[in-house]
Parts: structure tokens; sequence; C-alpha cells
């Protein structure tokens, strides 16, 4: 699942990872992919830290915590932003995100990402 305020953004990313052989589903914001996560099984999750509606790291902490997403809660969440220094990467793992991606990343970071994470 891409979970990203910008629609450029997710349908790049989607193009690229449809290409690899993945399904994706694209969500605008954390409470659409809340929706989502309560009607379908996700193997993992890119998600933006800043949007709308409701963040990222909202997002991550309901998945984490909330006994409703208990079927998502151990699944990587990588979180796709432009702002990850060290202070709020560190901030970001105890909100239970599992890895990280600079936006604007290239073709090969997305997909070895997300090879790392769902080939393992």
């Amino acid at each position: 699942m891409i979970v990203d305020d910008n629609v450029s953004l997710r349908l790049y990313c989607g193009i690229l990872l449809k290409n690899a052989g993945y399904d994706v589903i694209e969500a605008d914001n954390g409470l659409t992919a809340l929706n989502y996560l309560q009607e379908i099984t996700v193997d993992l999750i890119l998600m933006d830290s800043q949007m709308p509606i409701m963040s990222g790291i909202e997002a991550t902490k309901e998945i984490r915590t909330n006994i409703q997403y208990n079927l998502h809660q151990c699944i990587p969440i990588i979180c796709y932003s432009g702002l990850l220094d060290e202070q709020h990467k560190e901030h970001l793992i105890t909100v239970g995100i599992s890895d990280f991606l600079v936006k604007p990343s290239s073709k090969a970071s997305l997909l070895s990402i997300v090879n790392k994470w769902l080939k393992s």
C-alpha cells in the first residue's frame, strides 16, 4: 500500500511497483489507509509521515497499537518522506516505523527497500 497525499508520487511509485510485479493499493492519507486495512490485508505500507486529515505517524500508531488492526501490527511500514534527520528517525522508530526512504528516491532505491522487506 502506498499512502501519500501527493497524487503524482503515488502514481509514479505505483507504476514502478506494479511493473515489478507487486499489487498496489493507494491511499491519500492515513485515515483512508486505516479504512482500507479494515477490509483488506497488505504485506507492506509505504507511508508519508506528513499528510492532511491523518498523518503517517498517527496512522502508524493506530496500526501498531489498535487491536482493530491486529492482522497488520507486524507488517513493515516504511516512512517515505523528505524530512528524515536522525532525531526525526529516532522518533519514527519509537512510533513503529520499520525503515526509511527519502523523497525523492530513485527507482532502484524504491524497489530495493520494498524487496528487502518482502523477500525476507
